[in-house]
């Protein structure tokens, strides 16, 4: 959907919340049977609530019943179903900002995109090479994945795919949250490679992932994900090409993770930091949005004097 119709459907449902409309039915939800606040609502909720109940009558997807004809998608939008749709609003929203993106941009996300009415979708559902995400990417500028505070996306499988896809494809990807993004693979207008302030305990959770440890609900997603990037029939434990997904997403959250260390003079976690992601102290992808860097952030912190060289304690946290 477009900017302005993901801006006027989420309008839409901030007022449903409002009138209290919108009440939790999951079973597996710590919220079931409680009306739920517009922080509250995610994915699942859309569909329950909005999606399908609308679509029913034409039996057509979200897009097709909001949209005067096709509509080429720019960007595909990875995400768990359990992202709230605030967050994903407020990461879309940086994105665009750091774009300088028009309001006719249009963002592909699944819940809008697909027809839930036709029997037939799910025929190759959990098909790596079937799945729609191969389509989408192959016409698209790139891919934006949205990060809520623990990173929950980087652990699932057909998250990690996508971006692995577009990675090959050679798709710019942004690493998206409700502060701010960065860029992976080329920068943002003005050419800077982060815009806002991207959360560096997010970048610090990222840093943690490992591709080999993602999951999936369905029980051979996994296998089948981890089979398509290592080109295996039974994914190993260690394989070169985890390891190089692991050091290129490493290096995506480089930045906020070197330059908040260096601000408060942790020498173990920058160095740590470099070994990992095999990236340039001076590369300009580590500069924040006013072209600071981990050398300036440990050059202010030294003459504030407010803070001193210091191990990190307890891993990456």
């Amino acid at each position: 959907m477009t900017l302005q119709q993901l801006r006027t459907f989420a309008q839409n449902v901030r007022g449903m919340t409002d009138e209290g409309k919108i009440v939790d039915e999951s079973v597996h939800s710590h919220t079931q049977g409680q009306t739920l606040r517009w922080e509250e609502v995610n994915v699942y909720h859309i569909y329950d609530h909005v999606v399908v109940p609308r679509t029913k009558d034409r039996a057509c997807s979200y897009m097709e019943l909001v949209a005067l004809g096709p509509q080429k998608s720019e960007f595909h939008v990875s995400q768990p179903w359990l992202t709230p749709f605030k967050l994903t609003m407020s990461a879309i929203e940086w994105h665009a900002e750091a774009l300088l993106l028009p309001d006719t941009t249009v963002y592909w996300i699944d819940v809008f995109a697909f027809n839930w009415h036709d029997p037939s979708r799910d025929q190759h559902r959990y098909n790596v090479e079937e799945a729609a995400f191969h389509r989408v990417l192959a016409d698209a500028t790139g891919l934006v994945v949205v990060l809520d505070r623990d990173a929950s996306a980087m652990g699932r499988a057909w998250v990690v795919l996508e971006l692995y896809t577009a990675l090959a494809l050679k798709k710019s990807v942004d690493l998206l949250c409700d502060t701010g993004c960065v860029a992976t693979t080329r920068p943002f207008a003005a050419g800077v490679w982060e815009f806002g302030d991207f959360d560096h305990e997010i970048a610090s959770r990222m840093f943690e992932r490992r591709v080999q440890d993602s999951e999936s609900s369905h029980p051979d997603g996994r296998t089948n994900v981890l089979n398509a990037i290592c080109k295996t029939d039974s994914p190993p434990t260690q394989h070169r090409e985890y390891d190089r997904f692991n050091e290129r997403i490493n290096r995506a959250v480089a930045g906020p993770l070197l330059r908040h260390a260096a601000s408060i003079g942790c020498v173990e976690r920058v160095a740590r930091v470099f070994a990992a992601s095999t990236v340039s102290a001076n590369a300009a992808s580590l500069r924040g949005l006013l072209g600071e860097g981990p050398i300036h952030m440990g050059a202010a912190a030294g003459r504030s004097g407010g803070a001193k060289p210091r191990p990190l304690a307890g891993g990456h946290g």
